[in-house]
């Protein structure tokens, strides 16, 4: 072979290759050559054409090779299920000592502790994360949510008018109602509580944020408001040796007493309950009768309920007593009287208002207490239930 020749074959190699590669640069095939299929032996050739006992293959998905081993199993990916704990972005939650507010745009905590001689206020609707445990050695006071019922009267010769603000349900699922308003020497009925929300299925109600316990109905003095909810979620192990208390107001001047609100406590690791702490979302007293209003009835116990896979957790820590129904001494002697309002409900129902008896002076008498509530202790992981 001739240097000269050898010079033009390596020239056309270099070419060659280098429209090959702006073939590839353009997402062309780098060899414009056609699949030919042998017609006897089946034998694949590639030709820039294909010969006479040859066909083209156009269709070339056929030529797919055997599936390939599969791969090993990738690394397992953080369980979403845990987000309820929150992401710990807001770091610790320290209360020391004194009277605190609770005001954050990011509950989302590490720890939550809360020192002995030291009050945490937090809002009704408060829902606290935290990816590690919660200590509560001081106080924690939930506010009340559900607002209790107004009645307003008036009187001239003959006519009556009164203007209503009725209370709020709660979770409940009707509002107690008000004392019927009357003129001198009438038999009036006192108001009848909401039904309650939950009577006989307590277990599956997990939450119904921002509302706790109704507001208890009006008389001549306003309901008691409702006591308003809580909910802790831990990933670490929850140790109360002090106070959560979502209580409800007291009815005044026969206006029935608020019902007691809910507190959730849930973790994935345990719960600790023992005296000397306690969690009290008790029913408000109803008011006492006055010369015109007869006694209010006590509202209704509220709901605690505590989810953990490790609970050591005393019942008697727990408390959600019914409200007791208002005083009934003094006698009625107003020219415009009104009935007791009644208590307000919650999982359970609240107290019916105390009636006016006929004539003047006459007595209130009927009022009741309202219904203890309702506690919930689960041995269960509930990482899967919020």
């Amino acid at each position: 072979m001739t240097n000269r020749y050898r010079q033009y074959r390596t020239l056309l190699l270099v070419l060659c290759a280098a429209i090959g590669s702006a073939k590839v640069a353009r997402g062309e095939s780098a060899f414009a050559g056609k699949i030919c299929v042998n017609k006897t032996s089946k034998v694949l050739t590639v030709r820039s054409r294909c010969r006479s006992n040859e066909t083209l293959l156009k269709d070339q998905s056929s030529l797919t090779g055997p599936q390939g081993a599969t791969g090993a199993t990738g690394a397992a990916g953080t369980d979403g299920s845990i987000r309820i704990y929150g992401d710990g972005s807001a770091g610790p939650l320290n209360v020391t000592s004194g009277f605190n507010n609770f005001v954050s745009d990011n509950p989302q905590f590490t720890t939550r502790n809360v020192s002995s001689g030291a009050t945490l206020n937090v809002p009704s609707g408060t829902t606290i994360r935290c990816t590690e445990g919660v200590t509560i050695a001081g106080t924690i006071l939930v506010g009340q949510s559900a607002i209790g019922g107004v009645y307003n009267s008036t009187a001239s010769t003959n006519v009556y008018t009164a203007s209503l603000l009725p209370p709020h349900p709660g979770i409940s699922k009707q509002v107690a109602s008000s004392g019927e308003l009357g003129a001198a020497g009438a038999t009036l009925k006192g108001g009848r509580h909401g039904y309650s929300a939950l009577s006989g299925s307590a277990e599956s109600f997990l939450w119904h944020a921002p509302w706790g316990g109704g507001g208890g109905g009006a008389s001549q003095g306003a309901g008691g408001s409702g006591g308003g909810s809580l909910r802790i979620l831990a990933k670490g192990t929850v140790d109360i040796t002090g106070i959560i208390a979502a209580g409800a107001v007291l009815g005044s001047q026969g206006g029935g007493g608020g019902a007691g609100g809910v507190i959730f406590v849930a973790s994935q690791t345990g719960v600790t309950l023992q005296s000397p702490g306690l969690i009290a979302a008790s029913g408000a007293d109803g008011g006492a009768s006055t010369s015109g209003a007869a006694a209010g009835g006590g509202g209704a116990g509220g709901y605690v309920r505590i989810i953990s896979p490790n609970n050591s957790v005393d019942a008697v820590q727990i408390t959600v007593q019914g409200g007791s129904a208002g005083s009934s001494t003094t006698q009625i002697s107003d020219t415009v009287a009104i009935a007791g309002g009644a208590g307000g409900s919650c999982v359970e129902g609240g107290g019916t208002g105390g009636d006016v008896g006929l004539g003047r002076p006459a007595s209130s008498s009927g009022a009741t207490s309202g219904s203890a509530g309702i506690s919930v202790v689960t041995t269960a992981d509930p990482t899967s239930l919020f």
